[in-house]
């Protein structure tokens, strides 16, 4: 009986992280994201968010991160217990992607 609480579980982390998605992309229509839910569990979770967004441009570091906090409105108290953010514009990630590539 374990097993179909388990697999709820995991559809309930899947529907917070869809809504994640959902609720940045509405706010900052990204060029990339990715949402890890690094607990793997649908309560108290602790998530990585990477986004690439021209509408950080000119934003300050601290700006962006209370940005993405501010799309996730309720879920940053109810659903989230620790965010990690990564909050670049396309040309920051081009400059990663390619450091990457260079090793």
């Amino acid at each position: 009986m374990a097993q179909p609480k388990e697999e709820t579980n995991e559809e309930e982390e899947n529907v917070k992280v869809k809504q994640i998605k959902e609720l940045l992309t509405k706010e900052f229509e990204p060029t990339h994201l990715e949402v890890i839910n690094e607990t793997h569990t649908c309560e108290n979770m602790k998530i990585q968010v990477i986004i690439v967004s021209e509408k950080f441009k000119d934003v300050s570091t601290i700006d962006r991160h209370r940005n993405v906090q501010k799309a996730l409105g309720d879920m940053m108290d109810k659903d989230i217990h620790a965010i990690t953010i990564k909050a670049k514009t396309p040309q920051q990630w081009e400059k990663i992607l390619a450091k990457k590539q260079a090793k």
